[in-house]
């Protein structure tokens, strides 16, 4: 028999994830699961996959609102033979839980964000713990998941799957060219921003040329944009905005930068070691990809100074970037296999719904 999942998720996750989103439902199509995707409405067609059944909600700004649509599939979801929901980002959390509820239905829900934790424990209170499984994208968001709701929740660690280009972009001593960071945040002015900006206007003095494109998540620009004109570096600095390919712009960069430790695993990271792009970072307890001096550079609290120093130690030392670079790579190759990825998460559904499927073998 074949089973069946709904995956349900928002717009911002569909802007940061939209990889993920497409390899797990081929993932599952070569697994026999069939897929419908639950997304809101009027999103683009090259936003979604073109393998399985798509219902539209309206995604309104008023949680309860776009929960009460989220509701109103109930029907169209039931008319699919769901066995299973699964809901991909934080927000849709509550939307997916009432309609489990309401189904009668298991619910998968993935923990990508330590900022989440306490909002999970209270959520988790409002479904039968036998028909509720979490999904933590790093071993610390599933130690600190475990605090929160006890040893009897079920809870597994998937690590998100990232493909390994058989070729890395980075490749040191390429020869004289143009430096480009990428400095990729929340998109919220704030101190680590500001150090990093007065970092950067140091690094910038011996580096005329260095090129700095900041990843335009969030509503703050205009005050991030203030910040760079204060340390003069608006002609050094772009925005890149969000938009279907943003990434694919963002993933040619000599060094990706995190001034934040916002707790949140991104495969946009993870994308970026797999193609070798060196990362500098706030160390962030949340993050176990995140190794210092091995897989990243890790500064905790940094300074203007610091930032400084490590960058221009960085751009100077073409053999500590390459090391970066190959155990960035290593890390993915080990730890971050996509197919792996899918067999734990059928494995979880499987559980849930009690579906008679042998498990496949574990993936090496």
């Amino acid at each position: 028999m074949t089973m069946q999942v709904a995956l349900i998720t928002d717009r911002i996750w569909l802007d940061e994830e939209l990889g993920q989103f497409k390899h797990l439902i081929v993932g599952m199509l070569d697994e026999n699961v069939r897929v419908v995707q639950v997304v809101p409405q009027g999103l683009d067609d090259e936003y979604l996959s073109a393998f399985g059944k798509k219902l539209r909600f309206k995604d309104m700004i008023w949680p309860p609102a776009r929960r009460w649509f989220l509701q109103q599939l109930a029907s169209k979801i039931e008319e699919e033979n769901v066995d299973v929901l699964h809901v991909l980002d934080s927000r849709s959390w509550r939307g997916g839980i009432d309609l489990a509820n309401k189904m009668q239905l298991p619910v998968v829900l993935n923990l990508a964000s330590g900022i989440d934790l306490g909002r999970a424990a209270k959520l988790h209170k409002l479904m039968d713990p036998q028909r509720i499984g979490w999904l933590a994208a790093t071993e610390p968001l599933a130690r600190g998941l475990r605090d929160q709701l006890g040893p009897d929740a079920f809870i597994q660690t998937v690590r998100i799957g990232v493909h390994l280009p058989q070729t890395p972009y980075f490749k040191a001593n390429e020869g004289p060219h143009t430096p480009c960071l990428i400095v990729t945040g929340n998109g919220t002015h704030d101190q680590s921003y500001d150090k990093l900006f007065l970092g950067l206007s140091n690094v910038i003095a011996k580096h005329r040329q260095l090129q700095v494109f900041l990843d335009g998540r969030g509503k703050d620009q205009h005050k991030l944009w203030r910040a760079a004109r204060k340390r003069g570096l608006l002609s050094n600095m772009s925005f890149v905005p969000h938009r279907v390919g943003h990434r694919d712009l963002m993933l040619h960069a000599d060094m990706l930068i995190q001034p934040q430790a916002l707790g949140d695993a991104r495969s946009l990271t993870l994308q970026a070691m797999a193609q070798g792009i060196p990362i500098v970072a706030q160390i962030d307890p949340w993050l176990d990809y995140f190794v210092d001096a091995q897989t990243a550079r890790l500064l905790d609290e940094p300074s203007a100074d610091r930032w400084s120093t490590v960058l221009c130690e960085l751009l100077a030392d073409q053999e500590q970037m390459a090391y970066l670079s190959r155990r960035g790579r290593e890390w993915i190759d080990e730890f971050h296999i996509p197919a792996k990825q899918v067999q734990q998460i059928l494995g979880v559904y499987r559980k849930l719904a009690g579906e008679p499927i042998p498990f496949p073998d574990p993936v090496s």
